[in-house]
């Protein structure tokens, strides 16, 4: 598909079709929905304030706990055994109720909620899956719908398109029990169970801990394609350093109920906050290459964006504005479609007039996610036989460009660092002017 970022690590495994509410029968998005106001992204999903909770009036299970998971965020809880995690994460849906402290759904105080009623809201996977043995596996997928009062034909549709999302045959799969699925089929009808009615928050405690490794590892890459295209917002526990790192867009380290530390993977990686924190994260993974680089890192952001409308004559001005010889060509939602050059543009203009709109020129198609490192950009780079590769976030909106001019830049700075060179050209004039 045109524009569409590429993965040159591997293949991911069964990919996820997007998951569109509007699919979902009308009158089960407003019982569903009923907390829900209109928000824009990147606004706060779940808020903890000075969250605590302690049992028996002795053990502090969580400790005065502070955080933020933005809207869309995949936030992985990360510590020890005891250190909180499972606690966190059911007092968001109140199958524990905190001693004190707020916890805010979407900015609404989440104890002003029906417990129930808030708990049919999020989806919800645990380790053990907790499939009913005596139930087929389209009537587990539908539990929530059922007791929301959907129609047969309503649920079996949605357990049909739900199924079928997985690579599973609808007409093999549906009337099966549990017992007659691997262990990898189980869970994933488990998350597929928790999304029947398109939740806009799923509670993930160790879903894929009980696997075997390979299922594991592509149940977490189908996980992170789901992630990328339908942007839930996800608090998953983990005690795995190697799955928080792969999945997380946030950590949160914990430790005796206490917030430790709660960045990016990168940020982790590169700065823990105290030696329990790099203890735990392992010497192994922090040795990162010289070349352990985001692309985002090393982009040239100075790319003006056209839609693909756009006339040949007013891109070329956009580009001459910008003083660059590049220009994204985005669609109607702002989405990457191709990066288009000046030459090619010009050459166009003479044969066809200025008045061709862009989208009908030769454009490159080619763009890679702005978190990927940049030996994946290279990879690009020759498989294309490319000078140039547009950089996109997660949704697929130009961030920046990738050029070959870029790895030289970047292995002077890995080896006389910018700060260092300052500092030796400080020194020497200096040493010049006594």
């Amino acid at each position: 598909m045109p524009g569409e970022a590429v993965s040159v690590s591997g293949v991911r495994g069964v990919r996820f079709q997007s998951l569109n509410a509007g699919r979902l029968p009308p009158n089960a998005i407003q019982k569903y929905r009923f907390f829900q106001k209109e928000r824009e992204r990147d606004t706060s999903m779940i808020r903890f304030d000075e969250v605590s909770k302690v049992f028996g009036g002795e053990h502090v299970a969580v400790d005065r706990l502070t955080a933020t998971v933005e809207d869309g965020q995949l936030a992985v809880i990360i510590g020890p055994s005891g250190c909180g995690k499972t606690t966190t994460l059911q007092m968001v849906n109140r199958l524990i109720e905190p001693t004190s402290g707020r916890i805010y759904v979407n900015e609404r105080d989440h104890s002003s909620f029906d417990a129930v009623k808030l708990r049919r809201t999020m989806g919800y996977v645990i380790q053990e899956i907790g499939l009913f043995p005596h139930m087929t596996v389209g009537q587990n997928i539908t539990i929530v719908p059922d007791l929301e009062g959907w129609s047969q034909s309503d649920k079996t549709e949605r357990a049909r398109e739900l199924i079928d999302m997985v690579g599973m045959d609808p007409g093999v799969y549906l009337d099966r029990y549990p017992r007659e699925l691997s262990g990898g089929q189980q869970q994933r009808i488990g998350v597929l169970r928790a999304l029947a009615v398109d939740p806009d928050i799923l509670l993930m405690d160790e879903p894929f801990g009980a696997l075997d490794p390979l299922t594991r590892d592509q149940l977490q890459d189908e996980l992170t394609d789901l992630q990328e295209r339908v942007k839930k917002t996800i608090l998953f526990v983990t005690h795995d350093m190697d799955e928080a790192l792969k999945m997380g867009d946030m950590i949160l380290m914990m430790q005796e109920g206490k917030l430790l530390q709660f960045e990016t993977p990168e940020e982790i990686l590169r700065n823990p906050n105290n030696e329990f924190i790099a203890e735990f994260i392992g010497a192994e993974r922090m040795i990162l290459s010289p070349l352990d680089v985001q692309v985002k890192e090393v982009m040239f952001a100075t790319v003006p964006e056209v839609r693909e409308a756009t006339t040949l004559g007013e891109a070329v001005r956009a580009m001459r504005e910008a003083d660059t010889d590049y220009v994204f060509v985005v669609d109607g939602r702002g989405k990457f479609v191709g990066l288009a050059d000046a030459p090619t543009l010009g050459e166009l203009m003479d044969e066809q007039g200025k008045e061709l709109e862009v989208g009908e020129a030769p454009l490159n198609p080619t763009c890679i996610e702005q978190r990927d490192n940049i030996m994946e950009a290279v990879h690009l780079l020759v498989e294309r036989e490319s000078d140039v590769i547009g950089v996109v976030d997660k949704g697929r909106r130009p961030t920046g460009t990738f050029t070959r001019g870029s790895l030289p830049r970047i292995l002077a700075d890995k080896v006389w660092p910018r700060d260092a060179a300052a500092t030796h050209s400080a020194a020497e004039e200096a040493g010049g002017s006594q």
